[in-house]
């Protein structure tokens, strides 16, 4: 059986299933048949994410609302917790919850278990953002369709194959995530001016890399220099100003220096503007 009927005769079965979920034993497939069936899977997801969602996500932070992380990604900006958590500790436990129970549904109730458990499992993922205004929530089913459908996705698998095969199909989307951020975004040139009063270059990162260093030399009110490496942007704002400023969730390098007279605090964050959202 050749690529394209398998992938024909895949995306068959999962159409009849998100019509009508059933499950299937696994025992009667082969060890190939299953993996196959994995590997589609997780191709569904990652395309879910790259083609639908993530284009709607950023139309909708760029022209409609701006999403905002909470605090609690800060704690993920290092690799090997970003590792333990995203890769080992969320798949097993959220499969566990949203997934591992389908298994007990009896078929008349299975269809709507699949899709509350699905939907839920979007829902839960709002918590990631600390936005709170009337759009952010009628805006839900874009900001977590990644998420949501990739919910249907993993319950195909669950009860196609087993719990075990949908929780190595979550870790590995996650996975996919984080080695994504790291040949992407770390140590990315977002800024690199240089002109006779200043010269400015800053950096992100999606995860720490070497050792922290926060330093600002000013003249009175105004800004001679930024050393400030492998700490927040938002840390950055807070320090250059008294203002409640909300800042993008990231890591930054910034290395800032004047020609001959300091810049004012705000036309720094002026520059930084060019960039990323300070607001």
């Amino acid at each position: 059986m050749n690529l394209k009927t398998t992938l024909r005769l895949y995306l068959y079965d999962f159409f009849l299933f998100l019509k009508n979920p059933t499950q299937r034993p696994a025992e009667t497939r082969s060890l190939i048949s299953r993996a196959t069936r994995f590997w589609m899977a997780y191709f569904t997801e990652l395309c879910i994410a790259v083609v639908i969602s993530i284009p709607l996500i950023y139309l909708a932070d760029k022209f409609l609302l701006r999403l905002h992380l909470n605090d609690g990604f800060a704690s993920l900006d290092n690799l090997f917790v970003a590792i333990i958590f995203m890769v080992l500790l969320a798949p097993v436990l959220e499969e566990l919850l949203f997934r591992y129970p389908l298994r007990f549904i009896r078929p008349r109730f299975l269809k709507l278990a699949v899709y509350i458990s699905s939907v839920l499992f979007g829902l839960v993922h709002l918590g990631n953002y600390e936005n709170n205004q009337w759009l952010f929530y009628v805006l839900a089913p874009i900001i977590v369709s990644s998420q949501s459908l990739g919910g249907f996705v993993l319950a195909y698998l669950r009860l196609r194959e087993g719990l075990l095969w949908s929780m190595f199909a979550h870790a590995l989307f996650n996975a996919t995530v984080i080695l994504f951020s790291v040949i992407f975004d770390q140590g990315l040139v977002r800024l690199n001016e240089q002109n006779e009063r200043y010269s400015l270059t800053v950096k992100e990162y999606s995860f720490k890399q070497g050792k922290q260093v926060r330093e600002i030399y000013r003249s009175g009110e105004r800004i001679d220099s930024i050393v400030w490496k492998q700490a927040s942007l938002q840390a950055l704002v807070d320090s250059l100003s008294d203002k409640s400023l909300k800042a993008d969730q990231t890591l930054v390098d910034v290395e800032f220096n004047t020609v001959g007279h300091p810049i004012a605090t705000d036309s720094v964050l002026v520059l930084l503007r060019k960039e990323f959202r300070i607001e």
